[in-house]
């Protein structure tokens, strides 16, 4: 009785933020398509086991490359939601290198013109970290300058005082 209980109160819950839901999928179909050309549909619906969250896509969607355009467009699209709804939020994205290793130059590049258009309409900054030569600067499109939104901080670990945050990469011999 108690599950029951429980699954009544979260069908409940998802039908009255039907409006909210439909929203964050309409924007994760929107900046999927912005990504690439194999559109990704996102799937929130009440379980017996609780709420399930599903990003599908087409044949190739076990790709790895695509996973990671599919994690891109479901944190830019919670970020656009907290910009769009909450002004007490943090106001910032952070994708790591990590992020983008399956992806080709040319979705890396539309990513990243992607999340500085994204930025800079709602408000957030989109910072990523990645080694300078994982840049495609031969992919973005004309008109995107990808130095507008360069930092001049350039980290290492070659000297004692390198790194971040006083972090500092340790090797062993």
């Amino acid at each position: 009785m108690e599950r029951a209980e429980l699954h009544r109160k979260l069908v409940n819950d998802h039908t009255e933020r039907a409006s909210i839901l439909e929203e964050a999928v309409i924007l994760f179909d929107e900046l999927s398509r912005k990504l690439s050309e194999r559109s990704s549909v996102l799937r929130v619906e009440p379980t017996d086991s609780g709420l399930s969250i599903k990003v599908e896509g087409g044949p190739d969607a076990h790709s790895a490359g695509i996973k990671e355009q599919q994690v891109f467009c479901f944190d830019m699209m919670v970020a656009i939601l907290l910009s769009r709804r909450r002004p007490d939020w943090l106001g910032f994205l952070v994708h790591d290198s990590r992020l983008f290793d399956a992806m080709e130059e040319r979705q890396i590049a539309t990513a990243f013109e992607v999340g500085a258009k994204m930025a800079e309409e709602y408000g957030f900054q989109y910072i990523v970290t990645l080694n300078d030569d994982r840049v495609p600067h031969r992919e973005f499109s004309p008109g995107f300058d990808f130095k507008k939104y360069e930092l001049p901080v350039r980290l290492n670990d070659a000297t004692e005082d390198g790194g971040l945050l006083g972090c500092r990469l340790i090797r062993e011999s």
